[in-house]
């Protein structure tokens, strides 16, 4: 079994890394309808799929304050994660474009501060061999 760690994952946002990036998760999803009918066979339900959708978060390091909300918020890029397999060279990407939705800060009295971005995938969401 290879073991993926964190320590080979990538962001790109647009055509530039996010170099303090300490965190990223993708949430895909595919919204289903109930499809049962009376009399259903074994009284069981049944359903149908519809559309795909995904979000992704990324955590970054706080870099000064060199950093705004209002110029980001709403505005949509094309979103590149990246994983390395630990121990191998081969890796994956998820790619797509999305829009930032909201920023959450956070500063803790004992950490360095962190904002967490949250995008929303407009369209779909590819993943590809990482070469």
């Amino acid at each position: 079994m290879a073991a993926i760690h964190g320590k080979g994952g990538t962001v790109f946002i647009a055509i530039d890394e996010a170099l303090t990036v300490t965190n990223w998760s993708i949430e895909a999803t595919a919204a289903v309808a109930e499809s049962t009918v009376m009399e259903a066979t074994n009284d069981a339900k049944t359903y149908v799929a519809g559309f795909k959708n995904w979000t992704a978060k990324v955590d970054i390091l706080v870099d000064g304050l060199d950093w705004t909300i209002s110029s980001d918020l709403g505005a949509s890029a094309a979103l590149s994660l990246h994983v390395g397999l630990h121990g191998t060279s081969a890796a994956k990407k998820y790619t797509g474009t999305a829009i930032l939705m909201s920023m959450d800060f956070n500063l803790d009295k004992e950490g360095i501060g962190t904002i967490t971005h949250n995008f929303q995938g407009n369209g779909a969401l590819s993943e590809a061999t990482d070469n």
